[in-house]
C-alpha cells in the first residue's frame, strides 16, 4: 500500500486510501509448489539402465497403485501446508474471491464433474486423492491470483526466477551426475523421472523468462537471460521435440502480441485462425487419417519415430477406451483401473484431450472447451486484468495447447503446467485494481 503524507492535510481531514492491503505472501504457495517440479522428493534416483516393457508396466502399476496414494508422509505434509497457507489467505478476502470464482462457473462445474466420477470410477480412493489435490490447487491458484492482480507482470517475472533456478539445478545434476540425470539413450532427464519431464520444465521457463524479457525490456543482473537460454538448452538435451516446438509457438506469439501497431493485430488474428485449423487438420489426420498416407516415411524424413514414439498405440487404445464410455468416462483416478485391466504401460496417454476424454469423456472436454472459451471472450473487457496479461497468457495457453498433442496436462492437479494456466485463469477475469484518487473524510469535530 502507497504511503499518503497526512502533513500534508488538515487537522480535520483522514485520507483513506481505495488501493486496499496486497497480501504479497499470496503467492508463495504457488511459487513453492512449482519450484519442487520435478525433484525427487517423492522418490529415489536410479541410475540409468535399458527397461523392457514389462518394467515400465511394472513402474506404472506401482505408481498408480492405493499403496502409493501416501508413499511419500514429509511430501504429504509439504503440500497440506501449502494448501492450508492458501486457505487463510483466501478467506481473507471473501467477497472478491466469491466474485472471481462465479466468474469462473465452467470451472466449478469441471471440478464438481471430478468428484463426482467417485459414483462411477472402479479406484474410489484414488478419485477422492484428486479432489482433494484440486481443491488445494484451487486455494493455491486463488490465493496467487489476488497477489499478481495488482502488478500482473510479476507473475511471469517470479515464475522465470523459480523455474529458472529450477531448470539451474536440473542441468547441474546433468554435469555432476550423469549416471542419474542422463538416461541409458543419452537424453537428459535432469533431477525428473523421465526427459519428457525435464522438457516440460523447460517449456514454462523458456516462456516465463522470454515474455519478461521481449514484454518489459527489465532483466536484472540479466537472470531472465540466462535462465531462458539454460531451459532451451535443457529441452534440446532432453530430445523433447514436443517442448521445443511448444516454445517456438509461444515465442512466436510472445513477439506477436508484443506488437503495437494495427495491422500488426490484424496480421494476429489471421495467424491464430491458421494455427488452430493447422492444429485441426494436424490432429485429425494423425489420428484418424493415419492409414491413408505413410506417416512413417514422413517423420523418418524428420529424423523422428513414425509412429510418434509408440504413442499411436497409446491412441488408438484411448480411442477403444473413450468408445466404451464416451459420455463420463471412466473416472479421474489417474487411470489407475485402466492400467491394471488392460496392461496400459503409462501413467496417461500421451495427448491431452484424449486422456481428459478417457477420464472424463465427453462433458469433461466440453467443459474444459467452455472454460477456455469464456475466458478468451472475457479478454476485452477493460474493466479486467485480462486485458493486461494478454501478451503473456495468450502464448502460454496456446503453447500449452500444442503441447498438449502428444503429452497430457490438461486437468492434473499436481502438473505445474495446470497450475500456471489455473493463475492465469483466474487473473485475466480479476477487475482491474482501483486506480481513483484516496477518498477525503473530514473528521467531526
Amino acid at each position: 500500500m502507497k504511503s499518503i503524507g497526512f502533513a500534508l492535510a488538515p487537522d480535520n481531514v483522514f485520507i483513506l486510501p481505495q488501493d486496499g492491503v496486497v497480501n504479497r505472501w499470496g503467492s508463495i504457495p504457488f511459487l513453492l509448489w512449482i519450484a519442487t517440479a520435478g525433484m525427487p522428493l517423492q522418490r529415489t534416483l536410479e541410475v540409468s539402465q535399458p527397461i523392457w516393457t514389462s518394467e515400465v508396466h511394472a513402474s506404472t502399476m506401482a505408481a498408480t497403485s492405493s499403496a502409493s496414494t501416501l508413499n511419500s508422509i514429509p511430501f504429504a505434509l509439504f503440500l497440506l501446508t501449502l494448501y492450508t497457507c492458501a486457505g487463510l489467505m483466501v478467506m481473507s478476502k471473501p467477497k472478491t474471491v466469491f466474485s472471481m470464482l462465479s466468474r469462473q462457473w465452467p470451472l466449478l462445474l469441471l471440478l464438481l464433474f471430478v468428484a463426482a466420477s467417485i459414483v462411477w470410477s472402479h479406484n474410489r480412493e484414488k478419485v477422492l486423492m484428486n479432489t482433494v489435490h484440486n481443491i488445494g490447487t484451487l486455494l493455491i491458484t486463488l490465493a496467487a491470483a489476488l497477489r499478481y492482480r495488482k502488478e500482473p507482470w510479476l507473475l511471469p517475472r517470479h515464475i522465470g526466477y523459480v523455474l529458472g533456478a529450477n531448470i539451474a539445478l536440473h542441468l547441474l545434476a546433468v554435469i555432476t551426475l550423469p549416471s542419474y540425470a542422463i538416461e541409458w539413450d543419452g537424453r537428459w532427464r535432469g533431477l525428473t523421472g523421465q526427459a519428457n519431464g525435464l522438457g516440460a520444465i523447460g517449456l514454462c521457463a523458456f516462456w516465463a523468462n522470454t515474455v519478461t524479457l521481449i514484454g518489459t525490456r527489465n532483466d536484472r543482473y540479466h537472470l531472465h537471460l540466462v535462465f531462458a537460454i539454460c531451459a532451451a538448452i535443457a529441452m534440446l538435451g532432453a530430445n523433447s521435440m514436443t517442448s521445443v516446438l511448444s516454445s517456438c509457438c509461444a515465442l512466436v506469439l510472445i513477439l506477436t502480441f508484443t506488437g503495437r501497431t494495427t495491422r500488426y493485430r490484424s496480421g494476429l488474428r489471421i495467424f491464430l485462425g491458421g494455427l488452430s485449423v493447422m492444429f485441426l487438420v494436424l490432429a485429425v489426420g494423425v489420428m484418424f487419417l493415419g492409414n491413408a498416407m505413410d506417416m512413417g516415411k514422413l517423420l523418418g524424413m524428420a529424423g523422428r519415430s513414425g509412429d510418434f514414439t509408440g504413442r499411436t498405440e497409446i491412441w488408438i487404445a484411448a480411442l477403444k477406451a473413450i468408445g466404451a464410455r464416451p459420455w463420463v468416462g471412466w473416472g479421474f483416478d489417474d487411470n489407475a483401473y485402466l492400467i491394471q485391466t488392460t496392461d496400459m504401460p503409462y501413467t496417461t496417454y500421451h495427448n491431452g484431450y484424449l486422456d481428459l476424454m478417457v477420464r472424463g469423456g465427453m462433458i469433461a472436454l466440453g467443459l474444459c472447451a467452455l472454460l477456455l472459451v469464456k475466458w478468451l471472450l472475457e479478454l476485452k473487457r477493460t474493466a479486467y486484468v485480462g486485458i493486461e496479461i494478454l501478451p503473456f497468457a495468450i502464448p502460454f495457453i496456446l503453447s500449452m495447447l500444442v503441447y498438449n498433442s502428444t503429452e497430457a496436462t490438461l486437468v492434473m492437479p499436481r502438473d505445474q503446467m495446470w497450475l500456471i494456466f489455473l493463475v492465469i485463469l483466474f487473473l485475466g477475469t480479476c477487475k482491474r485494481w482501483p486506480t481513483s484518487r484516496p477518498m477525503i473524510l473530514r473528521r467531526k469535530r
